[in-house]
Order: C-alpha cells, then structure tokens, then sequence
C-alpha cells in the first residue's frame, strides 16, 4: 500500500487562513491535492469518480472555512474526513443512489442510535472517537454499529 505523501501542517493552516487572498485556494490546493487525491482514488471506483470527490472536498473547504476547528483535527484531518464522507456518498452507495433519484432512504430498520451515529459521522463531522464519548462506548464498537447500519441500509434498499 502506498502511503500518502507527507503534509506541511503549518502550509495547510496558513493558506485555510488565507483563502479570501488570491493565493490562497491554490496554497491549500498544493498542500493538500496529495492527500485527498490519494485517499478520494482509495475510496472510489474510478479515478473520474475520485477527482470529482476531490474538486467537492476542496469546494466545501472554500465556501466553509469557518467549520473547521483547530482544537478537534488538523487541515489535513478535516480534509481526510470530508474526503472520506464525500466518497461515500459518491460511490454509489444506496443512500446517494436514492438521494440522485429523487428518493429517500427508510431508515425505519435502523435503531435510534444507528441513526444518530450514521448522521453525527457523515453529516455531523464528528470522528468516531468523539460519537464513542458522546455514547460512553469504545471507538472501535462506532466503527462496528457504523459498517453495520451502513450494510443494513444498502440491503434494505
């Protein structure tokens, strides 16, 4: 496996502060391609599929700067982590495919934490170490209940 190219933190920090300049989005651009590049390829089922992911990741870190918090993630974490929601949603999971036809996916087989989970990991941002806390539960039972509800959905739709 290859491992993703290295990230100047500081260069990442520096050009998010300075996305309303000119430079800006093509510093946060060149400090970060790499990594949600490589990571977006990972996640999808075609590079087409991984360079649209990627043009999104970059969109929303343009339009929501003002999301990120320092004191939760690095640049380069937030970005994985917005890489990793888009590419679900983008690769034709059942939840994207009914979203794009105009659907809704039934949650109704999903427990209420299911549910709370799937929504506080992909829409809320939150990590699972931060929804174990929220729960009082181990990290690694998040990623269980997480792939679970995931693979529920898709066989109920």
């Amino acid at each position: 496996m290859q491992r993703s190219p290295s990230v100047d933190e500081a260069a990442c920090t520096t050009a998010l502060a300075q996305l309303g300049t000119a430079d800006g989005p093509s510093a946060l651009y060149d400090a970060l391609a790499g990594t949600v590049y490589g990571l977006a390829l990972r996640l999808c089922d075609s590079p087409g599929t991984a360079a649209s992911v990627c043009a999104a990741v970059f969109d929303y870190v343009c339009r929501n700067q003002g999301e990120y918090d320092p004191t939760r993630m690095t640049v380069a974490q937030w970005a994985s982590q917005l890489t990793h929601r888009f590419a679900v949603l983008a690769s034709g999971d059942a939840a994207s495919t009914a979203r794009r036809a105009g659907e809704t996916v039934d949650c109704g087989s999903l427990t209420a934490p299911q549910r709370e989970d799937l929504v506080d990991a992909y829409f809320g941002g939150l990590t699972y170490r931060e929804i174990a806390r929220r729960r009082g539960t181990a990290p690694d039972q998040i990623v269980t209940t997480l792939q679970r509800s995931l693979h529920q959905l898709l066989a109920t739709t």
